[in-house]
């Protein structure tokens, strides 16, 4: 129940007594006189008689008056401590919480703004009421606050909203309600802005998890599968041809064996550095297998595929040198060339440069030479 109820069954009670306490005095007054002497004033309209009444009776409202009056500055006094205890109960819940939360009308003109939003703006409680929201925001954000404010004035009803600052490089869940008025249309909207920065974090390096291989830090194979199926599609639209690598680390196993696992994944993880110095950081670079590793795109249309597969053979190569190990990395690679004219899907694209792969694997178990690349078209 709210104040102005409250108000209005006191002052109805309060009548009601004096109404009932009124009839009271004066039938009383009226009782204490002799059933004779309330007959002859009756008949012979005895003025006396009637003046006692008169003045009983008007006694009685002063003193209804007076009490009523008292009565109403008791329950202003008592109406009065309940709003100023009702605004700092308010006050202290709205300026307590870590949300930003503040309130404007129709003309998007600050009506109230809370303690941790006035300390975003770094603005003074004196400064913002009647201001409009423009008035402490950029053009852009003012206008996409009233693109989602307008909405909800047309809708009538609560939505939410996530939203990055632009001042700050944080994230916010934001929830729109409508302040109704007496012809139940918005009149105005509070805007409770909470931070969910840390849970965007956090969702975002769980996705990063799920797409990223542990062990290297490379894409895994979802990861893979998922940012290169959007380059297929993008190359497809602007009809160009690329070159897709596929490698497998020779001897794994061996090492493996001979060495120990903790070995064999220092192994891994050199390859990984050594592809990633290799190839643009906007490369997609994975490792989708156990020993096997995939680059798209490894070239482009006009890019000489062997040249650049040599580089990246003279820097294991060079690697080798400058390590301490018994064995020599050495990776097998086959390619694959994407041609817009006559696209295959990744699940072929990937196939086909794996069939390149172990031709040249099968090579080099024929030959002491360097390895020549495979290239499937």
């Amino acid at each position: 129940m709210d104040i102005q109820d409250i108000t209005k069954r006191e002052i109805i009670k309060d009548l009601f007594i004096l109404t009932v306490v009124s009839i009271v005095i004066v039938l009383t007054s009226i009782f204490f006189d002799t059933y004779e002497q309330f007959i002859n004033l009756i008949i012979a309209h005895e003025n006396r008689e009637l003046d006692e009444i008169l003045i009983s009776g008007g006694l009685s409202l002063l003193i209804g008056f007076i009490w009523f009056t008292w009565r109403r500055l008791q329950n202003s006094r008592k109406l009065n401590r309940m709003i100023r205890n009702s605004e700092s109960k308010y006050s202290s819940l709205i300026n307590s919480t870590d949300n930003s939360i503040y309130l404007v009308d129709r003309n998007y003109n600050y009506l109230f703004i809370n303690e941790n939003h006035l300390e975003r703006l770094g603005a003074k409680d004196n400064q913002y009421k009647g201001q409009p929201f423009s008035a402490f925001h950029s053009p852009k954000e003012t206008e996409l606050f009233i693109e989602k404010a307008e909405k909800v004035f047309k809708a009538g009803k609560p939505m939410g909203f996530t939203y990055k600052s632009f001042k700050e490089d944080r994230y916010f869940l934001q929830t729109y309600s409508p302040v109704m008025g007496n012809d139940n249309e918005p009149v105005a909207i509070t805007v409770i802005s909470q931070d969910v920065t840390e849970l965007k974090h956090m969702e975002e390096d769980l996705r990063a998890l799920s797409l990223k291989d542990d062990l290297t830090g490379l894409y895994n194979r979802r990861g893979f599968t998922t940012l290169a199926e959007q380059y297929l599609k993008m190359a497809r639209r602007a009809k160009k041809g690329f070159f897709m690598l596929y490698a497998d680390l020779d001897n794994l196993k061996l090492i493996n064996d001979k060495f120990g696992h903790q070995e064999g994944d220092s192994v891994l993880t050199q390859i990984a550095t050594i592809l990633t110095d290799n190839y643009r950081e906007s490369d997609v670079i994975s490792r989708i297998g156990g020993d096997e590793f995939a680059v798209l795109p490894a070239a482009c249309d006009g890019d000489n595929i062997d040249i650049l597969v040599s580089r990246l053979h003279n820097k294991i190569n060079s690697h080798n040198l400058l390590s301490n190990h018994v064995y020599k990395i050495t990776l097998s690679v086959g390619t694959a060339y994407f041609d817009p004219a006559n696209p295959y899907s990744l699940e072929k694209l990937l196939k086909k440069a794996d069939e390149a792969m172990y031709e040249q694997k099968k090579k080099k178990r024929t030959s002491d030479e360097t390895p020549v690349t495979s290239v499937s078209k």
